[in-house]
């Protein structure tokens, strides 16, 4: 509530209403695993990890380009446009895996 008055002394008051309207929750993207495979002493050049990623309110994604958690059995480089490099170590043969994280444009990260 508040008052005016004029220079003669007459006053009035009205009341101010403010609406405070609700932000829409920003949903994290949805990363889904991927499967590859390479020959023994191979090299992997893989397509894009965002390939079937998604995110719920249709937001762009982007990749870090340091996996969260590396492979334990070669080397891995992961590009800013999702595609990668894996190394296997000489002579490995067996399963390797890597955790990469995907953001969406509002930074919500899986």
């Amino acid at each position: 509530v508040y008052e005016v008055c004029d220079s003669n002394g007459a006053c009035d008051q009205a009341t101010v209403v403010i609406t405070i309207n609700a932000i829409a929750d920003n949903n994290a993207p949805v990363a889904t695993n991927d499967v590859a495979s390479v020959d023994e002493d191979g090299v992997l050049n893989g397509t894009t990890l965002l390939s079937n990623d998604s995110d719920p309110d249709g937001d762009e994604l982007t990749i870090n380009t340091t996996p969260v958690t590396g492979p334990t059995n070669g080397s891995l480089v992961i590009n800013a446009d999702g595609t990668y490099t894996y190394t296997p170590d000489a002579d490995f043969n067996g399963e390797d895996s890597f955790v990469y994280e995907v953001c969406d444009s509002n930074g919500a990260c899986d």
